[in-house]
């Protein structure tokens, strides 16, 4: 018995480059002021059947309130899965939200 394997180019010739990364917080703010950077709509509307629920407290840490936003079926009759996401560090400034 025996195995076959073949190398081939994959590279899609129709995708785009990736964008640029920024190195600090001024490079995002120009990019931004010179049109080569657009802000993501924050004020998407839930899909049908989703329920958002704010601001839950899943801790406290040193008298702060460590807080959650929870998105969910509207109707669970049953155990669902779950994703958790978590941002990894590196937080310099803005909200939750």
């Amino acid at each position: 018995m025996g195995s076959v394997f073949a190398a081939a180019e994959t590279k899609s010739q129709d995708a785009p480059e990736p964008p640029p990364g920024y190195k600090s917080k001024l490079e995002i703010m120009a990019a931004f002021g010179n049109g080569k950077l657009a802000i993501i709509d924050r004020d998407v509307p839930l899909p049908d059947g989703v329920v958002l629920e704010r601001d839950i407290e899943y801790g406290n840490a040193g008298g702060h309130s460590l807080q959650l936003d929870l998105y969910r079926p509207a109707k669970i009759t049953r155990p669902v899965p779950a994703l958790l996401f978590i941002h990894g560090g590196a937080w310099k400034s803005g909200k939750r939200q």
